[in-house]
């Protein structure tokens, strides 16, 4: 026969004579800040942190409607053109575009180019042409990215193809 403690498990944590138990889950009492806890348990800077929250806020208000008042889009100062918003004749979405097309034909005997048209703005929507000496196909570019584009071709294919193998030619 085994000896068994005859010990209920509703009463396995109550201390006889109504004294509550000293043992707590981290082994110190109740109210004391732990060894080597960086966090202060006795202060509470919700109030100056709302406080310093409130005034970035408002600071950064101020200068919004100081830059509206002034016609100025962001801070920027015309006079400087380390602040503007476009300095020093950033290109246009049409130029960044057209970066990574070459100047000339990359291959010979064989003709790729995109012809593009300066009033569009964009080079999405320009003729692609292709010619071989088996193939002559056109297209229409429908997406860009920094390397590749998206072409429709009229044969109703698709492809992407590297802006490095096309030619960019830009009429007025």
């Amino acid at each position: 026969m085994e000896p068994r403690l005859n010990v209920k498990i509703a009463n396995l944590f109550l201390e006889p004579f109504g004294n509550p138990n000293p043992v707590d889950v981290d082994f110190i009492p109740q109210g004391q800040q732990m060894d080597n806890d960086f966090i202060d348990a006795d202060s509470n800077d919700a109030a100056q942190n709302w406080q310093v929250e409130q005034s970035w806020r408002s600071d950064w208000a101020n200068e919004i409607d100081r830059d509206n008042a002034s016609g100025q889009a962001h801070g920027a100062d015309p006079t400087n053109p380390g602040s503007q918003t476009a300095p020093y004749g950033q290109p246009t979405l049409a130029a960044r575009q057209a970066q990574g097309f070459n100047n000339r034909q990359a291959r010979r005997g064989a003709t790729f180019g995109v012809l593009a048209e300066v009033s569009s703005g964009t080079l999405v929507g320009s003729r692609v042409y292709a010619k071989t000496a088996k193939t002559n196909v056109r297209g229409t570019v429908v997406a860009l990215g920094d390397r590749e584009f998206a072409v429709v071709w009229d044969d109703r294919t698709a492809s992407v193809e590297r802006k490095s193998d096309f030619e960019l030619v830009v009429k007025n």
